[in-house]
């Protein structure tokens, strides 16, 4: 299991089995360890919603989302209690959002970009004002 390369994001064919989420990060949000998949639909809706981060930065952005995570935010819990963003600080701070669903076989990717420190404020403000949570992991 390892990240796809940039040749496989330009024709996305399949869906990728990721290496899965560190035990650390599932204790914390009272999960257990299930397969982690980034689905070809997602890496094409990224292309098309996020033209400004080349293909070379998608897993610069994956690995320290997701295995790096300094801080995880659950902004909508009332609309959607499965999602959570895994973010690792950086000069445009990288976002995995991830689907944790207990009723399917498998954690999904469903979406990852950047976003400045003001965004992260603006997101975490939101959070708190909406009843989500966040969790500082390092």
């Amino acid at each position: 299991m390892k990240l796809p390369d940039t040749e496989e994001y330009k024709n996305p064919n399949s869906k990728y089995i990721l290496p899965a989420l560190s035990r650390r990060i599932l204790k914390l949000l009272h999960k257990k360890q299930k397969p982690l998949i980034l689905k070809r639909e997602i890496i094409r809706k990224n292309k098309a919603n996020h033209p400004e981060i080349s293909l070379a930065e998608y897993n610069e952005i994956l690995f320290t989302g997701l295995y790096k995570t300094q801080e995880i935010i659950q902004p909508n819990f009332k609309n959607r209690p499965k999602y959570f963003n895994l973010i690792a600080y950086a000069e445009k701070n990288n976002v995995v959002v991830v689907e944790l669903a207990e009723a399917k076989a498998t954690y999904e990717v469903v979406g990852f970009f950047r976003i400045n420190d003001r965004k992260l404020n603006k997101m975490r403000k939101k959070t708190n004002r909406d009843g989500g949570q966040s969790i500082i992991t390092g």
